[in-house]
C-alpha cells in the first residue's frame, strides 16, 4: 500500500470572511509565531477553531453563532462591470 492510500482525504474549500475575521486570523498566526510555535496556515487556524467549537458547551456554542456578523456570500462582481455588461 502506498502512502497516498493511508492518508485521510482532504477537501479544498473557499469561503467568504469579513475583513475583521481576516485580521483575526493574521493576529492568531502572529501570536503563534511569538509563542515559538510554527506559524499556522490559514487552514490550520480554521481547523483549530473548529475543534475548539466542537469542545464548547452549549452556551458557548450558541454564543459563538449568535455573535457572528451575517455577511453576503459569493464573489463580488468583476471590477468595472455593471449589471448586463459582461
Amino acid at each position: 500500500m502506498s502512502d497516498r492510500g493511508s492518508r485521510s482525504r482532504v477537501k479544498r474549500c473557499t469561503f467568504t470572511l469579513p475583513a475583521s475575521d481576516e485580521a483575526l486570523i493574521d493576529h492568531i498566526q502572529e501570536l503563534a509565531n511569538r509563542m515559538g510555535l510554527h506559524t499556522p496556515t490559514r487552514s490550520e487556524v480554521v481547523r483549530a477553531a473548529l475543534k475548539h467549537l466542537d469542545w464548547a458547551n452549549e452556551r458557548r456554542f450558541r454564543s459563538a453563532f449568535e455573535g457572528l456578523e451575517r455577511i453576503k456570500t459569493g464573489r463580488p462582481p468583476a471590477a468595472g462591470k455593471g449589471p448586463g455588461e459582461g
